[in-house]
């Protein structure tokens, strides 16, 4: 099965640039589509303007476990994603402790 790849991202989200080549790195990217969705509020992206969770509106929440657990469900499926699990802390303090799993499609 064949994987999406992209240019590599840094930990904020920057392009990553080589520092000993100078250029852009091609790297498996599933891990990255999936947190673009998450981060992306609906309407960034111009030509598919649905995509989008918007993460952030839930950091410091409480009880709202389902509701972004579904959002995440709908969010990542839409792209062709099939999630396998979820994990969302109690209280969702620090958006790092957030886990998804899914398997990317089959291209």
């Amino acid at each position: 099965m064949a994987k999406r790849q992209d240019i590599r991202q840094d930990e904020t989200g920057d392009l990553y640039i080589n520092t000993t080549t100078g250029d852009f790195e091609i790297v498996e990217s599933d891990a990255q589509h999936v947190g673009d969705i998450l981060e992306a509020v609906s309407g960034d992206y111009k030509e598919f303007p649905l995509i989008g969770l918007n993460l952030f509106q839930y950091q410091n929440s409480t009880g709202q476990q389902q509701k972004l657990e579904k959002e995440i469900r709908t969010q990542i499926s839409a792209d062709g994603y099939r999630v396998t699990k979820i994990v969302i802390p109690e209280n969702l303090e620090n958006l790092q402790d957030l886990e998804v799993y899914a398997d990317g499609p089959e291209l």
